[in-house]
This record gives C-alpha cells, structure tokens and sequence, in this order.
C-alpha cells in the first residue's frame, strides 16, 4: 500500500463513515408517462463529509454558481482499497447519487486524486454534494 492510500484509509477509520454511492447503469423512456425511468446500482464505500462556508460579503461569483445551503463536501474512499475486486464505475455528476444515511443527495461536480493515469490508481474522490 502506499502512503498516499495508507493516510487515506487511516483518516477514514478515525473520522469516517460509510455510506452508498448509487451508480445510474440503465436509463429507458416511458412513453406512456413522458418520464425516463433510472435504474442504480449501489456501492458502499468509506466517506468523510464536511458543510461549506457561505459567504455572502466580498467577490462574488456568476449567477447560478453559488453553493447553497445544506450543500456538502465529500470525500471518498474507492471501494476496491478496502475489498479487493470491486472496483467503483465512473462516476458522473448530475445523474448519480450519493445516500447518507436517510438522505440522498445528488453528485454535482467529482473530482479524482489520482497519481497516476490509470482507473485502479485512485487513491480518492472528492464530491460536491446537494440535497
């Protein structure tokens, strides 16, 4: 393991918890209803979830760009460090879904740390989350 995973899975079992990652895989429009029916796939996975400051004086920023209110910052850990052979799908903002206990939030931006360029590489996942 190397140290950038060893800090990882050490800051995830001192100030973690896990949670379910739902991955859209299949997406079919209903033409009876005029509405698309998504089907996920969940993974449980290791996170550590952290509010955002809002600030209201100095620069601003464009319309529309803002975070909000209840809006999250999440990390995660990928679920093949913890249990070989699964390894977590590409994820997408605007169309997965991250569940914290009873709430679900939806994934609007995904950022890898990842030293290398390969997939299995990722040593974690920073999310911008929002309710």
């Amino acid at each position: 393991m190397n140290p950038l995973d060893r800090t990882v899975a050490s800051m995830m079992s001192k100030f973690g918890t896990t949670a379910y990652i739902s991955v859209a895989i299949s997406e079919e429009y209903d033409p009876a209803t005029s509405e698309n029916t998504v089907s996920y796939q969940d993974y449980l996975v290791n996170i550590m979830v952290f509010d955002y400051v809002r600030k209201n004086e100095g620069e601003g920023t464009e319309q529309n760009t803002l975070i909000k209110t209840g809006d999250k910052q999440v990390y995660v850990q990928p679920p093949q460090k913890t249990e070989v052979g699964l390894a977590l799908p590409h994820l997408s903002a605007n169309s997965d879904m991250l569940k914290i206990g009873d709430k679900l939030y939806k994934i609007v931006t995904v950022k890898q740390l990842n030293p290398s360029l390969a997939q299995d590489s990722c040593v974690l996942y920073e999310l911008y989350v929002r309710e």
